[in-house]
């Protein structure tokens, strides 16, 4: 698993693309947590045909290819953050009530 940062300051980049073994491709603004699942209307398309995998294959690459594109280190996500528990419990369960 890899995970990118676009940091381009003069516009965002909100939808989400996603290729999986180059057999299996989605786009869509779906989030991936209970607020979206609740209240958001998400939408998503899923293509298993190989020409539609692989031009989404292109796009995502071509995306990296970007000079303000930044890769995470997943160590550092997994990393234990510095705020107590006390504190972090009760904004996890805010964040996925909202």
């Amino acid at each position: 698993m890899e995970i990118y940062l676009w940091g381009l300051n003069e516009r965002t980049l909100h939808s989400k693309a996603m290729v999986v073994d180059g057999r299996l491709a989605m786009i869509g603004s779906y989030n991936f947590n209970h607020r979206s699942i609740v209240w958001d209307t998400e939408n998503l398309a899923v293509f298993t045909d190989q020409p539609a995998v692989e031009e989404v294959q292109k796009m995502v690459e071509d995306d990296f290819n970007h000079e303000c594109v930044y890769k995470i280190d997943l160590e550092w996500l997994g990393a234990q953050p510095i705020v107590s528990s006390d504190f972090l419990f009760p904004m996890i369960i805010i964040g996925w009530l909202y």
